[in-house]
């Protein structure tokens, strides 16, 4: 699925990319197969992001200020419309909320979206939080006030907490059974106010997030007790685009940055033992470099000792986004081109 920006006549389209492992690792023709075009969906403004709610469903974010749930589906029904194609592929609106992020003078942008069950969450240039509900037609929540600059990013923590990023190096977290609008904890980047672009979360811990900013670092942070992120890295020379864990080996991460380029980083070697405190310098860090679960947190060592790889030749233009599906990688950028990169984990 990829979404298009800069355009008066952008869109959502779907792609299939007819390639297995087998192929890809005997180095079958089919490893150069073109994505054949599935079905397009007629979008306003540029998209901004596209989460999947379901299989079956993409919502979109909008520069707008709107937020669109899409369902995909094969049924035709009469003569094909056009967000619907003669292979069958079909794009049913099933929920719209318009201009949900707005400004006074004018539209504002919609720069984030989160799903969660049938739950979604927005966030945009206006500081706004809106949590939306496919079955209505209205907000079931508006935090109009959750902040005065613009939030860049929204994740669900757990079912229950959200968090999101704003433009002056804050991460704000939020419970939504809270009567009240003001956030639970407010986690902070640095004293020199750099915006935070892109947060992740790690897969089976939900209490560790990374986020990438602007000026190309890549943080690690703990919600249970800290302020401030536990391990910093210097990633990229400019803007971090997008982060991903593996799903299955969180011990790897990928992100990819508006300098065009796209890195693997992979902390498995790292030792999560540590036998003595007075290795790893400050109390603080020695506490987090025992924790055998996530070797993230273990700052000395990841500074030290994480593998960096960079996945395909640095990009003329930015790279915007990248997603990870077992042992390949999808890459999109300014250069309106798709690249599949197999074979990461080998």
């Amino acid at each position: 699925m990829t979404g298009s920006w800069d355009d008066d006549n952008n869109a959502v389209k779907l792609w299939s990319w007819d390639v297995n492992e087998d192929d890809v690792r005997n180095n079958s023709e089919k490893e150069l197969a073109e994505p054949e075009l599935k079905g397009t969906y007629k979008h306003d403004g540029d998209v901004n992001e596209l989460q999947f709610l379901n299989p079956d469903i993409v919502v979109c974010a909008s520069s707008d200020g709107s937020v669109t749930a899409l369902r995909i589906s094969r049924e035709l029904v009469g003569a094909p419309t056009e967000n619907q194609d003669s292979t069958g592929w079909c794009f049913q609106e099933i929920g719209k909320w318009d201009k949900l992020h707005s400004l006074k003078s004018q539209n504002g942008s919609c720069n984030s979206v989160a799903c969660n069950s049938e739950n979604i969450a927005s966030v945009g240039e206006d500081g706004k939080i809106n949590l939306s509900n496919l079955k209505r037609k209205e907000p079931i929540r508006s935090y109009d006030k959750a902040d005065s600059c613009s939030l860049n990013s929204v994740l669900f923590i757990k079912n229950d907490e959200i968090a999101a990023a704003n433009m002056r190096g804050q991460l704000k977290i939020w419970d939504i059974r809270s009567n009240t609008d003001t956030p639970t904890s407010t986690c902070i980047l640095s004293n020199d106010q750099v915006s935070i672009g892109c947060v992740a979360k790690h897969p089976t811990q939900q209490h560790i997030l990374c986020s990438g900013s602007e000026d190309g670092i890549l943080a690690f942070w703990d919600l249970r007790n800290q302020v401030h992120p536990i391990t910093l890295l210097k990633a990229h020379e400019q803007s971090v685009s997008e982060i991903h864990f593996h799903q299955q080996q969180p011990d790897h991460l990928f992100s990819c940055s508006q300098n065009g380029d796209i890195w693997h980083w992979n902390g498995s070697n790292i030792s999560n033992k540590s036998s003595n405190a007075t290795n790893f310098g400050t109390p603080n860090q020695s506490m987090y470099a025992g924790d055998t679960a996530c070797p993230w947190l273990n700052s000395e060592a990841v500074k030290n000792r994480v593998e960096t790889q960079s996945l395909m030749a640095r990009q003329p233009l930015p790279v915007n986004t990248i997603d990870v599906l077992g042992n390949s990688i999808l890459v999109g950028g300014d250069n309106e081109a798709m690249y599949l990169v197999p074979n990461v984990l080998y």
